[in-house]
């Protein structure tokens, strides 16, 4: 059952992924600030508390990966279990994962830099 916990959550992603007009996920707004939030502003304030902190540049980059990284497919499992909108949860799912894939970068770039 244990290998089976990936790709179910992608089933259950992609089942709400696939009634959605991608047109209405480009024009929600909400999507794109909850996005800048995730992918950008938390990972920023972690490496100011990281080097604040003084932390060890490993622990510090690990941190920041983590912190980085796109929305989890589990917040739609749990808006689904526990009847919340499971739709909109999966377009940030999507939405941020594709836009990590500039932020990740950025992110530890701008890391390099400080640290």
């Amino acid at each position: 059952l244990a290998e089976l916990n990936t790709p179910l959550a992608m089933i259950i992603l992609g089942t709400y992924l696939v009634d959605l007009d991608v047109l209405s996920i480009i024009k929600e707004k909400n999507i794109y600030i909850v996005s800048l939030l995730r992918l950008l502003l938390f990972p920023l304030l972690s490496l100011v508390i990281a080097k604040l902190m003084r932390l060890d540049v490993v622990l510090a980059q690990a941190v920041m990966i983590s912190s980085a990284c796109p929305t989890a497919t589990v917040t739609t499992l749990f808006a689904a279990r526990f009847h919340a909108d499971a739709a909109y949860s999966a377009q940030l799912v999507s939405v941020t994962t594709i836009l990590s894939v500039v932020t990740i970068p950025l992110v530890m770039l701008i890391m390099g830099l400080v640290y």
